[in-house]
């Protein structure tokens, strides 16, 4: 028994990893959209439209190619404390996400932004 038991962990811990590596790869995603737009906040539509148009990210790819909805986003970001909101558009409302709401996360599974590129290492 115990060798089936320490297979099914492995498996279990592995698609866990790999669920959080996907996670962590959207706030990648979601950092350089507000790297791209310095704006305070985002409407779903808009953000799952850049999410979508990357194409070398998995998110074109769910829901048999028709891309990431909203529910979808709001599930993968819900672990990380982002909510979206509801924002309005003119005179219209819609749900969106705030800029600010995202920095704990950025700071805490993403590493640091650099402003300037890696020094060169020099060997002798």
């Amino acid at each position: 028994d115990w060798p089936a038991e320490a297979r099914r962990a492995a498996v279990e811990l592995s698609a866990d990893r790999e669920d959080d590596s996907l996670t962590v790869k959207l706030l990648a995603t979601c950092r350089a959209y507000f790297a791209q737009h310095p704006v305070d906040r985002v409407l779903s539509k808009d953000l799952l439209a850049f999410l979508n148009a990357q194409e070398e990210e998995p998110w074109n790819t769910f829901n048999h190619g028709d891309g990431m909805n909203a529910r979808q986003l709001a599930d993968r970001l819900k672990p990380y404390g982002i909510a979206s909101r509801t924002m309005r558009e003119g005179t219209e409302r819609a749900k969106g996400y705030y800029a600010e709401d995202f920095a704990d996360a950025f700071a805490r599974y993403l590493p640091a932004l650099s402003s300037s590129p890696p020094a060169a290492v020099v060997t002798a």
